[in-house]
């Protein structure tokens, strides 16, 4: 499904991954994630798919889910005021560290493999 759901090239429905990651029947699909990020910390590999799969809808859509007015940055501004005012790359760029950036982006190499 996963596979199906990154082919369609729709930001909204890329997106809505995120709600989807966090059902019971997707562990096994987190599992594999996880491998593919080196943890063993299920929760570290969840945040990290949801994070990639926000990116990389920003591709799509003329980047409606990542601009700065995007239900996710209105969340990220709402928990840090730092975040208001940018759009989901400039602000991944600046909250998070290297190596989690990296993370994200292995991520999103598996989902352009797909």
């Amino acid at each position: 499904m996963f596979a199906h759901v990154l082919k369609s090239q729709s930001a909204p429905l890329i997106s809505a991954l995120q709600a989807i990651s966090r059902e019971k029947e997707m562990q096994p699909y987190l599992n594999q994630l996880a491998t593919i990020l080196g943890t063993v910390n299920a929760s570290y590999a969840q945040q990290i798919l949801q994070q990639a799969t926000t990116l990389y809808s920003c591709q799509y859509n003329q980047s409606i889910t990542c601009s700065p007015s995007s239900q996710y940055m209105f969340e990220q501004c709402i928990e840090y005021e730092q975040a208001c005012g940018l759009d989901v790359p400039t602000w991944f760029e600046l909250n998070h560290t290297k190596a989690h950036n990296r993370d994200i982006a292995k991520l999103i190499a598996y989902f352009e493999s797909l």
